[in-house]
């Protein structure tokens, strides 16, 4: 995923999330990222451009399988990730799963 300026990645969501989640993406343990089934495939497959694309349901096949996905989606979840798919979710996908873990 490209941005046209460096602030792009704000927009998905407050800026103090966003930079809590970068920091702690700097010091998190990420060598589960090592066992991913997405390993070595193209990156544009879990960050496409139009969430109903033809890679985001490529991409959650591959999740579906993959041993380290509920890594993963703790990761998103934890630095507060506003784009890509991550454990086989989406970014509406983790917002929905959120609030239904909330209410039940």
């Amino acid at each position: 995923m490209t941005h046209s300026s460096p602030t792009d990645w704000i927009a998905g969501g407050s800026v103090a999330a966003d930079i809590v989640g970068c920091l702690t993406g700097l010091v998190a343990d990420l060598s589960w990222q090592d066992e991913a089934a997405c390993r070595g495939l193209p990156t544009e497959w879990w960050f496409p451009d139009q969430g109903g694309s033809r890679e985001c349901k490529r991409a959650k096949e591959i999740c579906h399988g993959c041993p380290v996905k509920l890594q993963c989606l703790q990761f998103a979840i934890e630095v507060h990730d506003q784009h890509g798919i991550y454990g086989e979710l989406s970014l509406k996908d983790r917002r929905r799963w959120n609030q239904e873990r909330k209410a039940g």
